[in-house]
């Protein structure tokens, strides 16, 4: 998650960078703006898609509780999770990370096709 926010944080510096330094500063929605939103939304997805992940594997985890105590007056349990659901959510993750990453590399593919088809087609 820390690799994926930092190179968040570089696009971002890296888009208002060029955006500022170059020869002829606009506030217009130009090619490369349209090509760092891309960019940036594709990373951002894969943040949201990790972030749901990790709440699926910390939240949604069915919990068994064992009894911890046998002290008559205070029963304690610990929640800990279930081994058989574990390696059943285990699979579940791994099968929604694989699939993410692939629907966002085929996207991703897409959207710089038609961009740089798109470019390629006007004329300066």
């Amino acid at each position: 998650m820390g690799l994926l926010v930092t190179l968040f944080l570089i696009m971002v510096n890296t888009y208002s960078g060029t955006m500022r330094s170059g020869s002829t500063v606009t506030n217009a929605f130009g090619f490369m703006s349209i090509y760092m939103l891309g960019c940036e939304l594709t990373v951002f997805a894969a943040m949201v898609e990790y972030g749901y992940l990790l709440y699926v594997d910390k939240f949604k985890m069915p919990k068994i509780a064992i009894k911890v105590s046998d002290n008559n007056s205070d029963m304690l349990f610990k929640k800990i999770s279930d081994p058989t659901m574990s390696a059943e959510m285990d699979q579940f993750i791994l099968k929604a990370d694989k699939k993410c990453f692939a629907s966002m590399v085929i996207l991703f593919a897409i959207f710089n096709l038609a961009f740089w088809l798109f470019v390629g087609t006007i004329k300066q």
